[in-house]
C-alpha cells in the first residue's frame, strides 16, 4: 500500500472510514479546532495551509486534481 491508500484504508473506503485515525476525519477535526480557536470560519488559504501541513506530516504528496463533474 502506498501513502494515500494506506491512510484511506487500503482502497477500501468502508474500512478506511472505520479507522479512528483515518486521514479525512483527522483533517476535519483539525479544521474544526482551528475554527473554534479563531472564533470564525477559516478562509480558503487558511484551510489549504492546514491541509498542506497535514499532508507533509503524513509524508503525502500535495497533488490536487480538479473535479469537473459528470
Amino acid at each position: 500500500m502506498m501513502g494515500g491508500e494506506a491512510i484511506h484504508g487500503g482502497g477500501d473506503w468502508k474500512r478506511g472510514r472505520a479507522w479512528a485515525g483515518e486521514w479525512n476525519r483527522r483533517l476535519m477535526d483539525t479544521l474544526r479546532r482551528a475554527e473554534t480557536r479563531a472564533g470564525r470560519t477559516l478562509s480558503r488559504n487558511e484551510i489549504l495551509d492546514i491541509a498542506a501541513e497535514a499532508l507533509e506530516d503524513d509524508q503525502l504528496p500535495m497533488n490536487f486534481v480538479s473535479w469537473r463533474g459528470r
